[in-house]
């Protein structure tokens, strides 16, 4: 990968190019006098604009594909998917009284263990719409910014529950809990757009697991980067292009008591 910054119009716009995306190039005003500063925006773009560049589809017929350290750990499907039944009747059986099916664009996947806090094979959950207030209160989540989706994880061993509060990357609590690694948080510039949020999985008794998830749009390139400085491994072989096209959001696990980062997590949205 090579890339080029390059001044243009008497030096009051600065084009960035990137050999991993020959057909694409940004081009922004400068506004300030450092050069590092002029080179930061405009890559930060860049970063921004390829997350877009591929639009999403309305359509309830997808898979999202997770990988994570080099492997395939997992896909996600809409509740209502034929590949959904099987895991929809399991939670209905051993984990009653709730509608797994109440919005089309729940999202449900099996899942063995492959990183912390998981200890045994396990069914995701995610319900489009706000924590209720009965499991607010139940696992003692106090957030100011909630995000309109959460996730219960059902381990199907014990028959314990996990919450995943999803909730916006400035909410004041989340802010709290993250005290040892907020500011080494990777961001776009300010004044880029990374739809960023994080996520917290929360005890029945209401203890909060150490483990946390930044999620992002963004660039493959300032993700390998991120990896790269950080000695994780690239959640797929970097050079798939196929599977590069089609991450439509990155997600970043992160132990907030230790400061430490752990892995990286890419989500390739199937349209079928």
């Amino acid at each position: 990968m090579s890339e080029n910054y390059e001044y243009i119009n008497n030096n009051t716009e600065i084009k960035y190019t990137n050999t991993e995306y020959p057909d694409f190039y940004i081009t922004v005003e400068v506004d300030g006098a450092e050069d590092a500063d002029n080179k930061r925006k405009v890559k930060h773009i860049f970063h921004e604009k390829v997350a877009y560049y591929n639009p999403m589809q309305e359509t309830m017929n997808i898979c999202d594909k997770v990988w994570m350290e080099g492997q395939h750990v997992r896909s996600d499907y809409y509740s209502t998917a034929e590949e959904s039944k099987e895991l929809v009747n399991t939670l209905n059986t051993k984990f009653p009284g709730t509608n797994y099916q109440k919005y089309g664009k729940n999202l449900i996947s099996k899942f063995n263990p492959k990183r912390k806090p998981y200890n045994n094979t396990s069914i995701s959950w995610y319900s489009m719409e706000e924590i209720p207030d009965n499991l607010k209160e139940k696992y003692k989540c106090n957030y100011s910014k909630y995000m309109s989706w959460y996730g219960l994880k059902f381990d199907l061993t014990t028959n314990k529950v996990l919450l995943k509060a999803v909730v916006d990357i400035e909410d004041i609590i989340a802010e709290h809990y993250l005290k040892n690694i907020y500011m080494k948080l990777p961001r776009l510039d300010t004044r880029a757009v990374d739809g960023a949020f994080l996520a917290f999985l929360h005890y029945e008794d209401g203890r909060v697991s150490s483990y946390g998830d930044l999620y992002l749009r963004c660039s493959d390139i300032f993700i390998k980067e991120f990896c790269d400085l950080n000695n994780l491994k690239f959640p797929y072989d970097y050079s798939n292009k196929n599977i590069r096209d089609n991450v439509w959001i990155w997600g970043i696990v992160f132990d907030r008591i230790t400061g430490e980062f752990k892995h990286v997590k890419a989500y390739e949205r199937i349209y079928r």
